[in-house]
Order: C-alpha cells, then structure tokens, then sequence
C-alpha cells in the first residue's frame, strides 16, 4: 500500500528531497490507494483507490464528495440518477437514457421522463409500443424457439394471431374471425345477450352434457320462406321447410320421403299415426283434413264412390248395407266417425240417416242407409268422415 501523500514537497537535503519525490509520485501511481481518502492537495476529479471497499474512486466537479467509478475486479459503477438527468446519457442530450428509479429496477427516460421500467417481475411501459406489421409467418410478436407463431397486424384496425405460420384468428372493428374449428370445451355455452339498454339477460346454445359420437349440423344455403322451420335429413343436413300451422300447399310438403312416426308434425312435414299410416301432409292437416272419407253413391244397383281419402273401395253387403274398406287401417277400432245423407240429386230430396252396422273394424266399417220411418232405403248421396289413430 501506498502512503498518503500531501503533494506538498518541502525545502530539505538532496536525499530527503528526492525521497518526498519519490513517494508522491508512488502515491500518484496507485492513485492514491490507501483504506482512507486523502485529504491534502485535492481537486476536481483527483483519484482514490479506495482499499478498503475495492473501489476506485474520483473526486466529483464540485471538488466536495467521491464518485465511484469501478470495483477493482472491473465491474463499472454508476449513480442511480434519475429520469431528468440518467446516470447513462447521451452527450448531446441529458435528460434521456437509462438509470435507477428503484432497487432491482432500470429504468428507460426520455425528454426527463420515465417511460419503460424494467424490474425483476415485470416490464412497463408509460408509452405505446410500435410493432411492425409482419404477417403470419413471421409475427410482430414471437416465441423465441416459435417463430412462426405469435401475433401480427395483416390490415390497418385488425389484430391477427397466427399458429404454424397460418392466420387463425382475426379481430377487426367489424368482427371475429376463426380460420379453424372453434371448440368450446365441458359444455361451455355461445351466449347472445340482449339489448346492453334492457339488461344482461342472454340466450345461449350449448352441446347435452353427453354425447355417443359426434354430430355436425350443416345449414342450408338460403334463409327460407316466411314461417319455415328448419329439419334434419338424420345425417346433419339442414333443410327448410313448411310448419303444419303455416302450410299452405300440398305440393310445398308432399315432397319429403323421410318423414318419422309420430302424431304431429314430424321433420319431413307430414303427420302419421302412432302405427305410421294413415299420412296427411302439412297443408291438409291445415285444411281440417280426417284421416278417411267417402262421398258415396248409394241408390245406384252397384254402390261407387264419387270421392274420398284413404278409401280402398266398396264392398255392397246386402240391401241398403255397404262395406268401406280403408287403403290404410287404423290402429284400433275405436275411431269416430259422422255421417250425413241426401235421397238423390238435385234438390229436395227427404230426410235420409246413416247408421252404423256392426262393430267398426280397423280395415272396414259397415253402415247402414234408412228412412226417417226406421226402413232401409238407399240414398243417393252417403257422405261419411273419420276420425282417430
């Protein structure tokens, strides 16, 4: 260690002169190194080996405190400094560059005010940060072993994020846009809220809590007519069409060959017995349609029909007695049925009564024309309607 000199070389022998010399000038070598700050001769920016902290030293401008610089194993020193004047600046400018607004943190000024901190949790910012725009192979933001996946900006107002160097999700002012598949996973639910002016309730769709396989539903390629529903052809394709309520033609719900037993309106439009017959399209349960009818003439040596529905034909039984025989039969024998009469054609005519004859079968029902005297008597017109499964 080097002795404390106070640079101040006094009148003395040749010897002694150049011993005094000599020390000042091995002071001056290790920069005055010595565990204790010199305190003689100093000016502006003299040095000090501090040795007792293994720091260089030198004295600040204003010649009343020390600046450490270094540690002896190189390491730079600098003052925290702060957002008006950073400890690392440029020369030309001294209020931007970095400094330390706090322990375990640097922070980044421009025009002496913070604008990026840096600390051992987080990275802010006070400003926004500029990204170029990029495009999905190479992402404004990336991962570092990833490259081709992050986020981007493909078109001004638009947010994009893409994955294996493809767009896959676009946000725009206008929408959201999914390339791939959307799944939402455990039942999660699409909700689509009312009015923000009405409240917060919502209408959500979601998938049954299990499911034996997948099912894709596909949809058709128009928006349909008014008062169409949508139907399934049992393998995911969505059609459109005609409600019992609302059908207004035969010929807009006859043409479904797919339709499932039920007894009421079915997805291919029609409606069926319990036991799949008797079918009546949309339109003619619209129309108030039953299930069989006749419009017989009866005074005739061979009875006929003069029109009917789900009527087969006639079986003449015996005087005044004729059999109906049904195209399609009914589930049981428990149906309804009315029925009303006219003697012949024209006007006029008498009173006439269709009766029932024997017990209704469900491929047949026999009745009975008579008289208002109780006498069997064929009428002209015998107008017959049924009702049931």
């Amino acid at each position: 260690m080097s002795p404390v000199h106070d640079y101040t070389i006094s009148n003395a022998s040749g010897s002694a002169v150049r011993n005094d010399l000599q020390d000042a000038l091995r002071a001056l070598n290790s920069a005055n190194s010595n565990g204790s700050a010199p305190t003689a001769q100093l000016t502006a920016f003299s040095p000090w080996g501090d040795t007792s902290n293994n720091i260089f030293k030198r004295r600040n401008q204003g010649n009343d405190d020390w600046i450490s610089l270094r540690k002896a194993d190189g390491t730079v020193l600098i003052p925290d400094g702060s957002a008006a004047s950073p400890s690392i600046q440029p020369s030309d400018d001294g209020n931007t560059g970095l400094y330390s607004p706090g322990a375990d943190q640097i922070g980044v000024s421009c025009g002496g005010s913070l604008r990026l901190t840096i600390s051992g949790s987080a990275i802010t910012t006070t400003e926004p940060i500029g990204l170029p725009d990029a495009d999905a192979s190479l992402p404004a933001l990336v991962f570092s072993d990833d490259t081709d996946t992050g986020i981007y900006s493909s078109t001004a107002n638009q947010l994009d994020i893409s994955t294996g160097g493809t767009r896959r999700l676009s946000l725009s002012s206008s929408a959201l846009s999914v390339v791939p598949d959307l799944v939402l996973e455990n039942q999660a639910d699409v909700r689509f809220s009312e009015a923000s002016g009405n409240g917060s309730n919502y209408v959500a769709i979601q998938a049954p809590s299990s499911l034996s396989g997948n099912i894709t539903l596909t949809l058709p390629n128009n928006d349909g007519g008014a008062n169409e529903v949508l139907k399934s052809d049992g393998s995911g394709n969505l059609s459109w069409t005609d409600t019992v309520a609302n059908a207004t033609s035969a010929t807009s719900a006859t043409s479904a060959t797919s339709a499932t037993t039920a007894t009421t309106a079915t997805n291919a439009g029609v409606v069926r017995t319990s036991s799949g017959v008797n079918e009546s399209t949309a339109a003619q349960v619209f129309g108030g349609r039953c299930k069989a009818w006749a419009n017989i003439i009866g005074d005739a040596s061979t009875p006929s029909i003069r029109d009917d529905f789900n009527v087969d034909d006639l079986t003449d039984i015996s005087y005044a007695v004729i059999q109906i025989n049904f195209t399609n039969n009914f589930a049981n024998n428990d149906y309804c049925f009315t029925a009303g009469a006219k003697s012949s054609a024209g006007s006029g005519g008498g009173g006439r009564v269709i009766c029932g004859f024997d017990e209704p079968a469900v491929n047949y029902f026999r009745f009975q024309m008579r008289n208002l005297g109780n006498s069997d008597e064929h009428v002209n017109y015998a107008c017959l309607a049924f009702f049931g499964d």
